[in-house]
């Protein structure tokens, strides 16, 4: 036994340092892949694609490289039935701060629309050849159910604002908004302005930091009528001049997405917790070809009045006297 023993360690120890004499090295080899990402929004006809090429690594350090690996020349059309449309080549300022100095490329459409629940394809043809395509369909509209969702904030003998809504599909997830829209005035003029409520506001050491909503997979969700109230006063902060803001709606935007975006979401955000700590993500795409996102979101909005002595409690005025 005491042999077998010996013989088991040794053996391991060569192990060891075999390994150890071995050279390393964090680059492995790759193969280029043409990139493409278009998100469609379907309630607007101005669409955006960029379409890129991967590149080997040279450093640890993922913002080292600053040599702008977009793909020029390339004709990106989209068919949905028998229309069909093409998207232009042009660059536009690069949103900063960014380790690239060059802009950034983009293609657009200014002139195409969605249609609910049609089919929409899309290919790219590269000026080397390479063709890249994808298929999916417009999500339907959200339907808000206004028997249970709040007609007025804040409703009677509640503490909460609720929101809720339908969809026709099941595994939908959705992203949804709650704002309140309002008027203000700067050097004599209206403006007209939307704060975004939070679902609950978190004291980070001395700031207060919004927890806005992540994308759901159920139809609807609560807001706590405290936290309603911390934005209705944080809309005004600083400016002692109350009755100026002339408080008009409370606004209710539903995000839809469709399968493919729905299951990037699924293959990305929910594949983590809050206790796990990943070293990668998974490499989700639907482009047939290549590599990249094509999928299409639609957007839903309602409205919720809000009470006139509601309003008047922070000082404000009411826009809409007739509430």
């Amino acid at each position: 036994m005491k042999k077998y023993f010996f013989i088991l360690s040794i053996a391991a120890i060569s192990a060891l340092s075999y390994s150890c004499n071995t050279n390393f090295s964090p680059y492995a080899p790759s193969t280029q892949q043409y990139v493409l990402n278009f998100v469609i929004r379907a309630d607007t006809n101005f669409q955006t694609a960029t379409l890129s090429k991967s590149y080997p690594a040279t450093s640890t350090n993922p913002y080292s490289n600053q040599a702008d690996n977009s793909v020029h020349g390339a004709v990106i059309r989209v068919w949905q039935n028998d229309q069909v449309s093409i998207l232009r080549d042009t660059t536009v300022p690069r949103p900063q701060p960014s380790s690239y100095t060059s802009p950034l490329s983009v293609y657009y459409n200014n002139n195409f629309q969605m249609q609910g629940s049609s089919q929409v394809t899309v290919e790219a043809l590269l000026p080397d050849g390479t063709r890249l395509t994808s298929s999916s369909t417009v999500p339907d509209n959200v339907t808000f159910n206004y028997g249970s969702i709040d007609t007025l904030i804040p409703m009677p003998n509640a503490n909460v604002v609720s929101l809720y809504w339908s969809t026709t599909k099941s595994d939908v997830v959705t992203m949804p908004r709650l704002s309140i829209l309002y008027y203000s005035y700067t050097t004599g003029s209206r403006k007209l302005n939307k704060f975004v409520v939070p679902l609950s506001y978190v004291t980070v050491g001395n700031q207060l930091v919004a927890n806005y909503p992540k994308p759901l997979t159920q139809p609807g969700y609560t807001v706590d009528l405290a936290t309603f109230g911390q934005a209705m006063q944080l809309l005004s902060a600083g400016d002692p001049a109350k009755s100026k803001y002339e408080i008009l709606i409370a606004q209710i935007e539903v995000f839809s997405f469709d399968q493919y975006l729905s299951m990037y979401y699924d293959s990305t955000v929910r594949s983590t917790d809050t206790y796990l700590v990943t070293l990668d993500s998974p490499d989700y795409t639907n482009i047939k070809g290549g590599l990249g996102i094509f999928g299409i979101y639609n957007k839903t909005t309602g409205i919720i009045k809000i009470s006139q002595d509601y309003i008047r409690s922070f000082g404000y005025t009411p826009a809409l006297p007739f509430f």
